[in-house]
């Protein structure tokens, strides 16, 4: 799978998740309604600032983006921090 078209599946994810549709995206990000579908069917890689102003139209950062590879991802719960035995006085 191309990075265009995993950029274009995560997008349509997305967009269905916020109750979207693709003429209501464009709209909200000020984007050609074409050119929302040419992302979504991974014929176009996005620019940066298209990236930013996606996720601002659909209230998400842009790491709504980025998929985790594996549990050890960034995603991944972070284990506690061990304190100190002054700090469970």
């Amino acid at each position: 799978m191309s990075k265009a078209e995993h950029f274009g599946r995560l997008l349509r994810t997305l967009r269905q998740a916020a109750g979207l549709t693709q003429k209501q995206l464009a709209e909200r990000s000020g984007l050609h309604t074409q050119a929302i579908v040419k992302l979504e069917r991974g014929e176009r890689q996005p620019a940066w600032a298209t990236v930013i102003t996606l996720a601002g139209a659909l209230g998400v950062t842009c790491l709504a983006f980025v998929e985790p590879a594996s549990p050890d991802s960034a995603y991944a719960e972070k284990p506690a921090k061990h304190r100190r035995a002054r700090d469970k006085q």
